[in-house]
Formats: structure tokens, sequence, C-alpha cells
């Protein structure tokens, strides 16, 4: 399930708790798509709660009373999101972790019954989700990070992917962020650096020409 209109889905669930988070490798875009799905979602009446470091921050999340969970989950606002925005990569980090191969060694220590030289933590992982209070999931990645997201919605939970790619691995569309983009900026990056340059020149007395 991907999405291509926010109005779409917004438009057609009671208020609650909508969860983003980022995974696989970082590209610009990450942190204008987190905000504007932030503020549009705050607008309309809903909570918004930031995952932190992909599903690592699902895997390592602690339902024990009293755990200190601020590394893994930061409910957003306007006034977090509009800094963010400004910035490159993903203010929310990223990572490569999949909680259905997860290592024996990397299993958090409160987490019990994973003795596998891999595992697969999704129940603690949608326990975790709904600890949270999580009503809706919007990951923001690539094919590892939605092939998960498409587990979790076989599980039931209720999940809007967001595709995004540096491969260039199929046709492009208006939902994904694009590879388009990392050369888009760099050019725009490019070009303002030459520009602030050749003014820096033209103001110089020492210049010639």
């Amino acid at each position: 399930m991907s999405c291509t209109d926010s109005r779409i889905f917004f438009g057609t669930m009671s208020k609650g708790t909508i969860g983003i988070l980022t995974g696989g490798g970082d590209v610009p875009g990450l942190n204008p798509a987190i905000r504007a799905i932030t503020i549009r979602a705050l607008r309309d009446g809903y909570k918004v709660v930031g995952i932190r470091h992909g599903w690592g921050g699902l895997v390592d999340y602690s339902r024990e009373k009293d755990a200190d969970n601020s590394e893994q989950v930061l409910p957003l606002t306007e006034a977090i999101v509009n800094r963010a925005g400004r910035t490159g990569g993903t203010f929310l980090h990223t990572s490569r972790v999949r909680p259905s191969h997860l290592p024996k060694e990397r299993v958090p220590a409160h987490l019990s019954g994973y003795a596998d030289k891999t595992n697969d933590i999704t129940k603690d992982v949608i326990k975790n989700l709904e600890h949270i209070g999580i009503d809706v999931l919007i990951p923001i990645g690539g094919d590892d990070t939605l092939s998960y997201a498409k587990r979790l919605h076989d599980e039931g939970l209720q999940v809007v992917a967001i595709p995004k790619t540096m491969d260039n691995p199929s046709t492009p569309s208006r939902s994904s962020i694009w590879p388009s983009c990392s050369f888009r900026t760099a050019i725009r990056t490019r070009a303002a650096i030459r520009l602030s340059s050749s003014r820096k020149a033209r103001g110089s007395p020492r210049t010639k020409g």
C-alpha cells in the first residue's frame, strides 16, 4: 500500500496516532517528507511519533516499566519538523536492521526466547507498536524496509509505505523519493557555490578583470 495522496488516507480513518520511520540508505528529501506528513497529520488532529533508527527503534524499544525510550521514539511537533526540514538526511536517523532476520547478537538484552543464529522478532515489534499507541505506521525506505512493512501489513497493521531509493531499480512515480533529487541537489549546490565565489571575486579589491 503506497501513499500517493494524503487526502485519500487521512480522510478515511478516525483520529489516532501515526508513526513515521526511515530505513535504508540516506537520501535528500527525507526530512521534508517527514515534515510534510507531520504537519498535515497534526493539523488534521492526529498525534505523530517519530521512530528513530528505522526498524532498529522498534527492535530496541522496551515495554518495561520506567524504561527510557527517548532514543527509540520522539513525539513530533511542527517546531521540530520545521527545524529539521531545512537540513539534509533524516533527523530520525536510519538503519538496515530487519526484525525478521535479526542476528542473535543483535537481539536486545530485555527480550527473551530468541536463541537462534537468526531470529524473527516480529511479534515483539507488533507489541511495541501497540505499547507506543501507534494506529498507522508510515515507513519511508527501499526494498528491505518496505518488504518488512508488507510483513506488518499482512499481520493486520495499518501501513502506508513511501518508497525511497538511490538505486534506480524501477520507473519513478509521484509517490517516491527518487534518486534524481540527489542529482538536482548536487547541481543546485554546485551552482550556488560558483555564484557565491564569483560574487566574492568581483567584490575583492585584489581581483583583476
